[in-house]
Protein backbone atom coordinates (compact mmCIF):
# COMPACT_ATOMS: atom_id res chain seq x y z
CA UNK A 1 0.00 0.00 0.00
CA UNK A 2 1.30 3.45 -0.89
CA UNK A 3 1.60 5.94 1.94
CA UNK A 4 -0.85 8.81 1.73
CA UNK A 5 0.02 12.45 2.34
CA UNK A 6 -2.12 14.16 5.00
CA UNK A 7 -2.25 17.55 3.29
CA UNK A 8 -3.16 16.06 -0.10
CA UNK A 9 -5.87 14.00 1.56
CA UNK A 10 -7.27 17.07 3.33
CA UNK A 11 -7.34 19.06 0.08
CA UNK A 12 -9.15 16.23 -1.68
CA UNK A 13 -11.73 16.08 1.11
CA UNK A 14 -12.06 19.87 1.00
CA UNK A 15 -12.87 19.72 -2.73
CA UNK A 16 -15.30 16.82 -2.28
CA UNK A 17 -17.22 18.77 0.37
CA UNK A 18 -17.17 21.96 -1.74
CA UNK A 19 -18.91 20.05 -4.55
CA UNK A 20 -21.57 19.21 -1.96
CA UNK A 21 -22.10 22.88 -1.11
CA UNK A 22 -19.90 22.98 1.95
CA UNK A 23 -17.02 25.45 1.71
CA UNK A 24 -14.53 24.68 4.47
CA UNK A 25 -11.04 25.82 5.43
CA UNK A 26 -8.16 23.44 6.12
CA UNK A 27 -6.36 23.75 9.46
CA UNK A 28 -3.13 21.78 8.92
CA UNK A 29 -2.02 22.11 12.54
CA UNK A 30 -5.22 20.49 13.83
CA UNK A 31 -5.59 18.27 10.73
CA UNK A 32 -9.22 19.34 10.47
CA UNK A 33 -11.62 21.14 8.16
CA UNK A 34 -13.49 24.11 9.62
CA UNK A 35 -16.36 26.05 8.12
CA UNK A 36 -18.34 28.42 10.30
CA UNK A 37 -21.91 27.14 10.33
CA UNK A 38 -20.72 23.63 9.53
CA UNK A 39 -18.45 23.34 12.56
CA UNK A 40 -15.32 21.16 12.48
CA UNK A 41 -14.52 17.89 10.75
CA UNK A 42 -11.52 16.19 12.38
CA UNK A 43 -9.75 14.09 9.76
CA UNK A 44 -7.69 11.68 11.88
CA UNK A 45 -9.95 8.62 11.76
CA UNK A 46 -11.05 9.11 8.17
CA UNK A 47 -7.42 9.52 7.05
CA UNK A 48 -6.52 6.20 8.72
CA UNK A 49 -9.41 4.55 6.86
CA UNK A 50 -8.24 6.17 3.62
CA UNK A 51 -4.68 4.92 4.14
CA UNK A 52 -5.89 1.36 4.60
CA UNK A 53 -7.89 1.42 1.36
CA UNK A 54 -6.24 -0.03 -1.78
CA UNK A 55 -4.97 2.66 -4.14
CA UNK A 56 -7.64 1.88 -6.73
CA UNK A 57 -10.40 2.41 -4.15
CA UNK A 58 -9.17 5.65 -2.67
CA UNK A 59 -11.25 7.95 -4.87
CA UNK A 60 -14.46 6.13 -3.95
CA UNK A 61 -13.36 6.15 -0.30
CA UNK A 62 -13.06 9.96 -0.41
CA UNK A 63 -16.53 10.22 -1.97
CA UNK A 64 -18.06 7.93 0.64
CA UNK A 65 -16.37 9.83 3.49
CA UNK A 66 -17.44 13.20 2.08
CA UNK A 67 -21.07 12.04 2.08
CA UNK A 68 -20.71 10.87 5.68
CA UNK A 69 -19.16 14.20 6.73
CA UNK A 70 -21.92 16.08 4.96
CA UNK A 71 -24.63 14.16 6.79
CA UNK A 72 -22.84 14.56 10.11
CA UNK A 73 -22.13 18.28 9.76
CA UNK A 74 -25.62 19.12 8.50
CA UNK A 75 -27.57 16.79 10.77
CA UNK A 76 -30.25 18.39 12.94
CA UNK A 77 -31.19 17.45 16.47
CA UNK A 78 -34.20 15.11 16.64
CA UNK A 79 -37.18 15.91 18.84
CA UNK A 80 -36.75 15.14 22.56
CA UNK A 81 -38.98 12.05 22.31
CA UNK A 82 -37.18 10.76 19.24
CA UNK A 83 -33.82 11.44 20.87
CA UNK A 84 -34.69 9.26 23.88
CA UNK A 85 -35.00 6.27 21.57
CA UNK A 86 -31.68 7.15 19.95
CA UNK A 87 -29.49 7.76 22.99
CA UNK A 88 -26.88 5.00 23.27
CA UNK A 89 -23.89 4.24 25.49
CA UNK A 90 -20.54 4.02 23.77
CA UNK A 91 -17.06 2.88 24.74
CA UNK A 92 -14.26 4.57 22.85
CA UNK A 93 -10.52 4.97 23.08
CA UNK A 94 -9.41 7.71 25.50
CA UNK A 95 -7.50 9.47 22.73
CA UNK A 96 -10.79 10.45 21.07
CA UNK A 97 -11.99 12.27 24.20
CA UNK A 98 -8.67 14.05 24.60
CA UNK A 99 -8.96 15.39 21.05
CA UNK A 100 -12.53 16.52 21.76
CA UNK A 101 -11.42 18.33 24.91
CA UNK A 102 -8.70 20.14 23.01
CA UNK A 103 -11.11 21.07 20.24
CA UNK A 104 -13.65 22.46 22.75
CA UNK A 105 -10.94 24.46 24.50
CA UNK A 106 -9.68 25.89 21.22
CA UNK A 107 -13.22 26.98 20.30
CA UNK A 108 -13.99 28.35 23.76
CA UNK A 109 -16.87 25.91 24.30
CA UNK A 110 -15.49 23.81 27.15
CA UNK A 111 -18.24 21.79 28.80
CA UNK A 112 -20.32 21.56 25.62
CA UNK A 113 -20.42 17.75 25.74
CA UNK A 114 -21.26 15.38 28.57
CA UNK A 115 -18.24 14.14 30.52
CA UNK A 116 -17.36 10.49 29.90
CA UNK A 117 -16.40 7.97 32.54
CA UNK A 118 -12.72 7.13 32.11
CA UNK A 119 -11.91 3.52 32.96
CA UNK A 120 -9.69 0.54 32.10
CA UNK A 121 -6.56 2.08 33.55
CA UNK A 122 -7.39 5.38 31.89
CA UNK A 123 -7.32 3.99 28.34
CA UNK A 124 -11.05 3.82 27.52
CA UNK A 125 -14.08 6.05 27.99
CA UNK A 126 -17.78 5.30 28.51
CA UNK A 127 -20.07 8.05 27.30
CA UNK A 128 -23.40 8.83 25.60
CA UNK A 129 -24.18 9.39 21.93
CA UNK A 130 -27.24 10.09 19.79
CA UNK A 131 -27.54 7.40 17.11
CA UNK A 132 -29.63 9.12 14.44
CA UNK A 133 -30.46 7.57 11.06
CA UNK A 134 -27.78 9.74 9.44
CA UNK A 135 -24.97 9.87 11.99
CA UNK A 136 -23.76 9.10 15.49
CA UNK A 137 -23.10 12.27 17.48
CA UNK A 138 -21.74 12.77 20.96
CA UNK A 139 -24.42 13.96 23.39
CA UNK A 140 -24.11 17.65 24.14
CA UNK A 141 -25.23 19.20 27.41
CA UNK A 142 -27.84 21.11 25.38
CA UNK A 143 -29.31 17.94 23.87
CA UNK A 144 -29.51 16.33 27.33
CA UNK A 145 -31.39 19.34 28.65
CA UNK A 146 -33.82 19.26 25.72
CA UNK A 147 -34.51 15.59 26.42
CA UNK A 148 -35.10 16.41 30.08
CA UNK A 149 -32.49 13.88 31.18
CA UNK A 150 -29.74 13.85 33.77
CA UNK A 151 -26.75 11.51 33.38
CA UNK A 152 -28.24 8.70 35.48
CA UNK A 153 -31.52 8.66 33.57
CA UNK A 154 -29.76 8.91 30.21
CA UNK A 155 -27.45 5.96 30.91
CA UNK A 156 -30.42 3.83 32.02
CA UNK A 157 -32.33 4.64 28.83
CA UNK A 158 -29.20 4.08 26.75
CA UNK A 159 -28.64 0.65 28.34
CA UNK A 160 -32.25 -0.32 27.56
CA UNK A 161 -31.80 0.78 23.95
CA UNK A 162 -28.63 -1.31 23.73
CA UNK A 163 -30.40 -4.39 25.11
CA UNK A 164 -33.06 -4.19 22.41
CA UNK A 165 -30.55 -4.79 19.62
CA UNK A 166 -30.36 -8.38 18.36
CA UNK A 167 -27.04 -10.20 18.40
CA UNK A 168 -24.76 -12.22 20.63
CA UNK A 169 -21.46 -14.09 20.60
CA UNK A 170 -19.98 -16.75 18.36
CA UNK A 171 -17.61 -19.39 19.71
CA UNK A 172 -14.18 -19.22 18.07
CA UNK A 173 -12.96 -22.17 20.13
CA UNK A 174 -14.11 -23.60 23.47
CA UNK A 175 -13.79 -20.76 25.99
CA UNK A 176 -13.17 -17.96 23.44
CA UNK A 177 -15.96 -15.80 22.02
CA UNK A 178 -16.37 -12.94 19.54
CA UNK A 179 -19.32 -10.55 19.33
CA UNK A 180 -21.55 -10.65 16.26
CA UNK A 181 -23.72 -7.53 16.70
CA UNK A 182 -21.56 -5.47 14.30
CA UNK A 183 -23.52 -2.32 15.16
CA UNK A 184 -20.65 -0.08 16.34
CA UNK A 185 -21.48 -0.92 19.95
CA UNK A 186 -19.86 -4.34 20.29
CA UNK A 187 -16.98 -2.90 22.34
CA UNK A 188 -19.49 -1.01 24.51
CA UNK A 189 -21.00 -4.26 25.74
CA UNK A 190 -17.92 -4.92 27.87
CA UNK A 191 -19.53 -2.47 30.32
CA UNK A 192 -22.66 -4.61 30.71
CA UNK A 193 -21.92 -8.03 32.21
CA UNK A 194 -25.37 -9.38 31.35
CA UNK A 195 -24.18 -9.82 27.76
CA UNK A 196 -21.38 -12.24 28.68
CA UNK A 197 -22.10 -13.45 32.24
CA UNK A 198 -23.28 -16.88 31.06
CA UNK A 199 -20.43 -17.60 28.67
CA UNK A 200 -18.46 -20.69 29.80
CA UNK A 201 -14.99 -19.23 30.29
CA UNK A 202 -12.13 -20.34 32.54
CA UNK A 203 -11.42 -17.69 35.17
CA UNK A 204 -12.12 -14.01 35.39
CA UNK A 205 -13.19 -12.40 32.09
CA UNK A 206 -10.43 -10.97 29.91
CA UNK A 207 -11.51 -8.90 26.90
CA UNK A 208 -9.98 -7.13 23.95
CA UNK A 209 -11.71 -4.39 21.94
CA UNK A 210 -9.53 -3.89 18.85
CA UNK A 211 -12.42 -2.31 16.96
CA UNK A 212 -15.87 -0.86 17.73
CA UNK A 213 -17.42 -3.91 16.07
CA UNK A 214 -15.23 -6.49 17.80
CA UNK A 215 -15.49 -7.62 21.43
CA UNK A 216 -13.37 -10.67 22.23
CA UNK A 217 -13.68 -12.48 25.56
CA UNK A 218 -12.02 -15.44 27.24
CA UNK A 219 -10.96 -16.47 30.76
CA UNK A 220 -7.69 -15.48 32.42
CA UNK A 221 -6.80 -19.15 33.10
CA UNK A 222 -7.30 -20.19 29.46
CA UNK A 223 -3.79 -20.10 27.95
CA UNK A 224 -4.82 -21.14 24.46
CA UNK A 225 -7.84 -18.82 24.62
CA UNK A 226 -5.66 -15.82 25.52
CA UNK A 227 -3.14 -16.63 22.81
CA UNK A 228 -5.80 -17.13 20.13
CA UNK A 229 -7.69 -14.00 21.23
CA UNK A 230 -4.53 -11.94 20.81
CA UNK A 231 -3.96 -13.28 17.30
CA UNK A 232 -7.56 -12.48 16.33
CA UNK A 233 -7.14 -8.97 17.78
CA UNK A 234 -4.02 -8.39 15.68
CA UNK A 235 -6.08 -8.92 12.52
CA UNK A 236 -8.99 -6.80 13.78
CA UNK A 237 -6.60 -3.92 14.48
CA UNK A 238 -5.88 -3.79 10.75
CA UNK A 239 -9.51 -2.87 10.03
CA UNK A 240 -10.58 0.79 9.68
CA UNK A 241 -10.83 2.77 12.91
CA UNK A 242 -8.93 0.54 15.35
CA UNK A 243 -9.56 1.06 19.07
CA UNK A 244 -7.27 -0.68 21.52
CA UNK A 245 -4.53 -3.30 21.37
CA UNK A 246 -4.60 -3.85 25.13
CA UNK A 247 -6.27 -6.67 27.05
CA UNK A 248 -8.45 -5.88 30.06
CA UNK A 249 -9.43 -8.13 32.97
CA UNK A 250 -12.56 -7.70 35.06
CA UNK A 251 -11.69 -7.34 38.74
CA UNK A 252 -13.93 -4.95 40.67
CA UNK A 253 -13.66 -2.93 37.44
CA UNK A 254 -11.82 -3.35 34.14
CA UNK A 255 -8.03 -3.07 34.44
CA UNK A 256 -5.21 -3.52 31.89
CA UNK A 257 -4.07 -7.13 31.85
CA UNK A 258 -0.86 -8.94 31.03
CA UNK A 259 -0.24 -12.60 31.91
CA UNK A 260 3.05 -13.73 33.48
CA UNK A 261 6.18 -13.38 31.34
CA UNK A 262 6.42 -17.14 30.79
CA UNK A 263 2.81 -17.34 29.53
CA UNK A 264 2.40 -18.32 25.87
CA UNK A 265 0.26 -15.23 25.19
CA UNK A 266 2.63 -12.78 26.85
CA UNK A 267 5.03 -11.95 23.97
CA UNK A 268 2.33 -10.89 21.51
CA UNK A 269 0.18 -9.12 24.11
CA UNK A 270 3.21 -7.17 25.32
CA UNK A 271 4.17 -6.29 21.74
CA UNK A 272 0.67 -4.93 21.14
CA UNK A 273 0.77 -2.97 24.39
CA UNK A 274 4.08 -1.21 23.77
CA UNK A 275 3.16 -0.63 20.13
CA UNK A 276 -0.05 1.14 21.10
CA UNK A 277 1.67 3.22 23.77
CA UNK A 278 4.43 4.22 21.33
CA UNK A 279 1.81 5.48 18.86
CA UNK A 280 -0.02 7.41 21.57
CA UNK A 281 3.15 9.00 22.89
CA UNK A 282 4.34 9.87 19.37
CA UNK A 283 1.08 11.75 18.70
CA UNK A 284 1.20 13.43 22.09
CA UNK A 285 4.81 14.49 21.66
CA UNK A 286 4.08 15.97 18.24
CA UNK A 287 1.25 18.04 19.72
CA UNK A 288 3.35 19.20 22.68
CA UNK A 289 6.46 20.14 20.68
CA UNK A 290 5.22 20.85 17.16
CA UNK A 291 8.03 18.62 15.91
CA UNK A 292 10.75 20.25 18.06
CA UNK A 293 12.51 18.60 21.02
CA UNK A 294 10.97 20.89 23.65
CA UNK A 295 7.57 22.39 24.32
CA UNK A 296 6.83 26.13 24.26
CA UNK A 297 8.21 26.45 27.81
CA UNK A 298 11.53 24.84 26.96
CA UNK A 299 10.75 21.54 28.68
CA UNK A 300 12.30 18.54 26.91
CA UNK A 301 9.53 16.09 26.00
CA UNK A 302 11.01 12.62 26.26
CA UNK A 303 10.41 9.96 23.66
CA UNK A 304 8.76 6.58 24.25
CA UNK A 305 10.58 3.91 22.28
CA UNK A 306 10.30 0.14 22.08
CA UNK A 307 12.96 -2.50 22.06
CA UNK A 308 13.18 -6.26 21.81
CA UNK A 309 15.42 -8.17 24.21
CA UNK A 310 17.48 -11.30 23.56
CA UNK A 311 14.50 -13.49 24.47
CA UNK A 312 12.28 -11.74 21.94
CA UNK A 313 10.21 -9.83 24.50
CA UNK A 314 9.28 -6.18 23.93
CA UNK A 315 9.45 -3.33 26.42
CA UNK A 316 8.75 0.39 26.43
CA UNK A 317 11.59 2.77 27.26
CA UNK A 318 11.84 6.47 28.07
CA UNK A 319 15.00 8.47 28.70
CA UNK A 320 16.25 10.86 31.34
CA UNK A 321 19.06 13.33 30.62
CA UNK A 322 21.30 14.92 33.22
CA UNK A 323 20.93 18.68 33.45
CA UNK A 324 17.65 18.95 31.50
CA UNK A 325 14.15 19.99 32.65
CA UNK A 326 12.10 17.08 31.32
CA UNK A 327 8.70 15.50 30.90
CA UNK A 328 9.04 11.74 30.65
CA UNK A 329 6.64 9.07 29.45
CA UNK A 330 5.61 6.27 31.79
CA UNK A 331 7.43 3.19 30.52
CA UNK A 332 8.78 -0.20 31.58
CA UNK A 333 12.32 1.13 31.81
CA UNK A 334 14.21 4.41 32.01
CA UNK A 335 17.54 4.83 30.29
CA UNK A 336 19.80 7.33 32.06
CA UNK A 337 21.86 9.58 29.83
CA UNK A 338 24.76 11.96 30.29
CA UNK A 339 24.13 15.67 29.54
CA UNK A 340 23.10 16.64 26.02
CA UNK A 341 25.62 18.52 23.88
CA UNK A 342 24.54 20.80 21.02
CA UNK A 343 21.12 19.19 21.04
CA UNK A 344 22.55 15.69 20.73
CA UNK A 345 22.15 12.91 23.35
CA UNK A 346 25.01 12.20 25.70
CA UNK A 347 26.39 8.76 26.39
CA UNK A 348 24.18 6.06 27.90
CA UNK A 349 24.75 5.43 31.60
CA UNK A 350 22.40 2.48 31.88
CA UNK A 351 18.86 1.10 32.12
CA UNK A 352 16.66 0.73 35.20
CA UNK A 353 13.14 -0.56 35.85
CA UNK A 354 10.49 2.13 36.19
CA UNK A 355 9.30 0.89 39.60
CA UNK A 356 12.80 1.10 41.06
CA UNK A 357 13.29 4.65 39.80
CA UNK A 358 9.86 5.75 41.04
CA UNK A 359 10.57 4.38 44.51
CA UNK A 360 13.94 6.14 44.77
CA UNK A 361 12.92 9.50 43.27
CA UNK A 362 9.50 9.69 44.94
CA UNK A 363 8.08 13.22 44.77
CA UNK A 364 10.73 14.25 42.25
CA UNK A 365 8.43 12.60 39.70
CA UNK A 366 5.45 14.97 39.39
CA UNK A 367 2.38 13.47 37.70
CA UNK A 368 1.13 15.69 34.86
CA UNK A 369 -2.51 16.13 33.90
CA UNK A 370 -2.16 14.66 30.40
CA UNK A 371 -2.93 11.46 28.52
CA UNK A 372 -1.02 9.28 27.98
CA UNK A 373 0.59 9.62 31.41
CA UNK A 374 3.70 11.77 31.79
CA UNK A 375 5.81 12.86 34.73
CA UNK A 376 7.66 16.14 35.11
CA UNK A 377 11.23 15.58 36.30
CA UNK A 378 12.86 18.81 37.42
CA UNK A 379 16.13 17.30 38.63
CA UNK A 380 18.43 14.42 37.84
CA UNK A 381 19.05 11.79 40.55
CA UNK A 382 21.81 12.60 43.01
CA UNK A 383 24.92 10.43 43.07
CA UNK A 384 23.48 8.59 46.07
CA UNK A 385 20.12 8.05 44.38
CA UNK A 386 21.77 6.88 41.18
CA UNK A 387 23.76 4.35 43.18
CA UNK A 388 20.54 3.03 44.71
CA UNK A 389 18.89 2.84 41.29
CA UNK A 390 21.98 1.09 39.94
CA UNK A 391 21.40 1.46 36.16
CA UNK A 392 22.64 -1.51 34.16
CA UNK A 393 24.63 -0.76 31.04
CA UNK A 394 23.13 -3.63 29.05
CA UNK A 395 19.87 -5.44 29.73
Amino acid sequence: MFNADKDKYARSMQKALAVRGMSMDYDAKKFALTGGEFGTANLGNSFEEFQRAPVWKRHSTIEHQAEAFKEFLKSSLPSPQEARSMVMPRVRERRYWELMKKSMKDKGVEGKYTMPTIFAGGHLTHTLVLDTPKSINDCSVESMEKMGLNDKMAYEIAADNLRRRPGGFEELRPGLYRSVWKDQYDATRMMYSEFYANLPINGRPVVMVPNRDVLLITGERDEVGLETMTKVAVEALKLPRPMSGLAYRLDSSWVPFLPPVDHRAYPLLKELQVGQMRNLYDEQRQEMTGGDITDKNGVFISFYVTRKDKLGNFSGITMLFDGVDMSIAEADEIVFMEPMCDGKPGATIGFADWDVVAEVLGDALELEDVYPVRYRVRRYPTTEELARINPIKEK
